[in-house]
């Protein structure tokens, strides 16, 4: 796969993600959290409004980022596996010591794309 190609489904997977959490919100949180109050149930859904909107400006420098010279969108490529790599910690971070439960299908997509940049715009000769 090309560093274009890399980081357009970056944006795209990040643009679903807030997307996500932007229109289900409440029952994200109802998921993440089953045994809290409506007050911590509410702090929740705040919390997943603000990272939807972090996820939808990621997604849109990403989908600006992948029409830039390969030079730049390697390192811009670069940074992005290692946002996804800090993802994959926290979620391990979540699962392991705090004991909440983590959506299996985004951590399994962070790691691909996140090693598929690494490998893309670290290794790969173009």
């Amino acid at each position: 796969m090309t560093v274009r190609g890399i980081l357009f489904l970056s944006s795209l997977t990040m643009l679903v993600l807030g997307l996500t959490f932007l229109f289900f919100p409440d029952l994200i949180s109802m998921k993440i959290f089953p045994q809290a109050s409506e007050k911590e149930i509410r702090i929740a859904t705040i919390h997943r409004e603000l990272m939807g909107g972090g996820s939808i400006f990621i997604g849109i420098l990403l989908m600006l980022a992948h029409r830039n010279v390969t030079s730049a969108a390697k390192r811009i490529l670069f940074g992005t596996s290692i946002g996804f790599y800090i993802f994959i910690i926290i979620q391990l971070k979540q699962m392991i010591f705090d004991k909440n439960i983590i959506f299996w299908p985004v951590f399994i997509i962070f790691l691909i794309l996140g090693t598929l940049s690494l490998y893309v715009s670290y290794f790969k000769k173009h």
